[in-house]
């Protein structure tokens, strides 16, 4: 999926998907398909922005306020990192 073409998109976690804290990481564990994301640091304050409210696009805004000297290399982790939690069927997008 194209960077520009999930600006305006809100992702959405799916049901089922616990955030456990394990021993300092943090992973995403999937009942339903029976697998475990492990997240980084940036991944999982992504993760926690996903709440169905905010789009792609106010996602990154929020994250590129808080650290504008990392504006560009923000965006593109926000975008890696949603596509990769779609990918692994923990994450879906929905119209704004």
């Amino acid at each position: 999926m194209e960077h520009q073409s999930i600006l305006n998109l809100i992702p959405m976690p799916l049901g089922g998907v616990e955030l456990a804290d394990m021993e300092g990481e943090w992973v995403l564990y999937s009942y339903e398909r029976e697998t475990m994301v492990y997240l980084n640091d940036s991944a999982h304050v992504i993760w926690r922005l996903c709440d169905g409210k905010r789009t792609v696009k106010e996602i990154t805004d929020v994250l590129a306020s808080a650290f504008p000297d990392a504006e560009k290399k923000i965006t593109i982790d926000v975008s890696e990192t949603i596509q990769r939690l779609m990918q692994e069927g923990i994450l879906k997008l929905g119209e704004a």
